[in-house]
Formats: structure tokens, sequence, C-alpha cells
């Protein structure tokens, strides 16, 4: 049995005092560095990120009514609390490793839900994206741009065997790049075929499937979704090939040959950062860009065709 550990940073204040250019101590102590040196309070939740910490304390040891009585300019309670969580959120700087739609996803939602915080995003090619239409590639490089989102392209991550919250980010041109906080989404799919016959699998571990949806070496076998290897996004049941699936068993039942064949579209398509302030955009294979009120998304979409539709057969009572 083995006992997860978890790393809480260390002793802020004595850490602050070690760096502070103060001659000595205040009788504020911690809070008072706080209030002349912030950015000696971020670097130093930096840092113990960038050591492997997992919690952060905030630097509110002395922020106390007590402590407050002796500094009569700072009285102010909650907002000194706050000042506390800012400086520890500022000194997080996330990274994300992978500009496929989950990264681009990550990236830009981090980056709006807290403007302060530096958000980088690592990807290989010269945008991010690959495989969706150029014109979807070049509208989110301008969103994430805006948004204030640092891009890092045309250097791969070398994407070790265990991945690191925090620490060293290692590319294959030899740079490297810390990260007090790492987001990799590097698209490592792992399927859920363990049970099935092993004949039936590619090397990677999903159906080996024919453009009819056949199973390779088979004739009664169909596979579609997300297991079925029908093109590299594994992308059959999101564009409806399920018309294509029922077809094909119809006619082999009838003993006809199938006469149906999956084509993926040449680029992908769909939502890429979710619903946002102004609505859903949505980006077809085209090119060609649809936006979804706010309203529609969260009276319509959500309740009824994700909710009511999609996941129906969701059993919400299991654990």
């Amino acid at each position: 049995m083995t006992t997860a550990i978890t790393l809480l940073d260390g002793g802020m204040g004595q850490e602050l005092i070690r760096r502070s250019s103060a001659a000595k101590p205040h009788p504020l102590w911690s809070l008072q560095v706080m209030m002349d040196e912030p950015e000696l309070v971020a670097n130093v939740h930096r840092d113990f990120c960038l050591a492997g910490a997992r919690v952060i304390c905030l630097n509110t040891y002395s922020v106390t009514r007590h402590r407050l009585q002796m500094g009569s300019a700072l009285t102010d309670l909650p907002e000194l609390l706050k000042h506390a969580g800012d400086l520890a959120r500022a000194g997080i700087q996330a990274s994300v490793v992978g500009g496929g739609p989950c990264g681009v996803s990550c990236a830009l939602n981090i980056r709006r839900a807290d403007p302060s915080k530096k958000v980088t995003l690592y990807f290989s090619g010269d945008q991010p994206l690959v495989g969706y239409h150029p014109t979807a590639q070049t509208y989110y490089d301008k969103i994430l741009t805006d948004a204030g989102v640092t891009l890092q392209s045309n250097d791969r991550a070398i994407v070790p065997s265990v991945t690191p919250h925090s620490g060293v980010i290692n590319f294959e041109s030899g740079a490297s790049a810390e990260a007090e906080a790492i987001l990799w989404t590097v698209g490592k799919r792992k399927p859920h075929s363990q049970y099935l016959p092993t004949e039936l699998l590619d090397t990677e571990g999903f159906v080996k499937t024919q453009s009819t949806l056949e199973v390779e070496g088979s004739d009664t076998i169909f596979a579609i979704g997300d297991v079925a290897s029908t093109d590299p996004d594994r992308s059959s049941a999101r564009n409806w090939a399920y018309g294509i699936l029922v077809n094909n068993i119809k006619r082999k039942a009838a003993g006809k040959p199938v006469n149906q064949f999956y084509k993926p579209p040449p680029n992908r398509w769909g939502s890429i950062v979710g619903p946002q302030a102004d609505g859903l955009t949505l980006h077809q294979h085209t090119g060609k860009r649809v936006r979804l009120s706010r309203w529609l998304v969260d009276n319509i979409l959500l309740p009824t065709v994700v909710q009511r539709m999609i996941y129906r057969g969701v059993d919400r009572s299991a654990n």
C-alpha cells in the first residue's frame, strides 16, 4: 500500500527576512515586507512551487488584529487578506504544454479567469491547433495573444514518463523552461480496450477498423467512436458515422455486401475553448465560424441537448 505525500511550502516569514532589504525585522514582521516589497512574497511562493510544493500557504501569519494594532496605517484586515491571496496567485505562473484544443482551452480559460497570472502555451508548430482549418488556427493565435497568453512555438517538449506538476520543461532543441504549475496536454490517450482480444487491437490499443466500420479480420464485428481507429483522430462518432454503421449492419444481416464507407472531414471541427462570456464559438471544418449566444448555451444547449439527449443514459445515482 502506498501513501500519497503532499509537500507544503516552507517557512515564509524567515525566508522573507533572509531576502528582504530591510535592515532589521519590523514589529509587523512578514506583513510589513508584504507591503513594502510585495514582489518578494510572490517570488518566495514561486520558488516553493519550483521546489515541489503542492500546497501554498498565504503570507498571513502576522495578519491579525493584534498585529495590526502595532502599525497605525495598516488597519484594513480584509484588504490585507486579499492582497496576500493576490500575491500567491501572482507567484504561480502556469505553463501549458501542447497546442491542441485542450491546451488552447486551458491556457485561454486560465488567463481569462485570472488576468494577473502569467500563462505560457508551448507547442511544436508555427501555430496551435494542428488539424484545424487555417482560419481557426489564425483566429485563436490572435485570441490567445490578445488575452495576454505568451505563445512559444516551434519547439517540441520532451514528455517524461512521469509528468511533473512543476519544475523544468525540457525541449528537443536543448532549451528548457521553469514552471511553477505545468499542465501537460499532449494527447496521451489510453483506450479502455484491455478487455478485448489483442488480435483486434493496433499497437496503441485501439480497435483496427476499416472504412466500412468493420473490424479487421472479422465479418461480424463493427466498431465506432473513440476506440475505433478509422482515422488518426478516431472521429467516426462525432461525424455521424452511425448512419453508415446502421446501413452496413443491415446489409450484412441480409446477406448483402456493405456499400457505405466512412471518410473523415479534411479538418477537425467543433468548440475549442467552451462557453465564454459572449457565448459558444463553433468552428466548422470549412473554416466557417458560428457563435451561439450565452443565453442559448445556458438555457437550451447544456440543459436540453447535452444533459437530456447526449448524457441521458448516464446513471447519475452511481458513484
